[in-house]
């Protein structure tokens, strides 16, 4: 049986931080963006993410924000809809040539298949 010499200095392990793979620092960390703010310790850069997200004036200008775009779909579907519900010519339309209907149908089923069940075009 051989010694346990012939293993190395850390006894056939290889060297500390070897092991990881690319992205990570000689320490094992994992490297973060810093968002503009010099790193000096880990505390400063929580302290700046927490007041960030705290503020009250960011958190209404994102409600707000989220209520605008919500507004802005509502709008367009009520549109849409009413198109196709108040227009005489439109509505005749669908009614005469129900092909056109139907093959919406089917692009619009073909399309969210393919969103669902592939990730590229998402």
């Amino acid at each position: 049986m051989r010694s346990p010499r012939h293993l190395g200095p850390n006894g056939g392990l290889p060297t500390p931080g070897a092991w990881m793979g690319p992205g990570f620092g000689p320490s094992g960390a994992i490297p973060t963006l810093s968002a503009g703010v010099p790193s000096s310790n880990s505390g400063d850069m929580d302290d700046f993410l927490s007041n960030q997200f705290e503020s009250t004036s960011v958190r209404h200008a994102f409600i707000r924000k989220v209520y605008l775009i919500l507004a802005v779909q509502i709008a367009f579907t009520f549109s849409v809809v009413a198109v196709f519900t108040f227009v005489e010519e439109v509505k005749m339309f669908v009614i005469n040539y129900p092909g056109i209907y139907y093959a919406s149908l089917v692009i619009y089923f073909a399309v969210y298949c393919v969103l669902i069940c592939c990730k590229e075009p998402r």
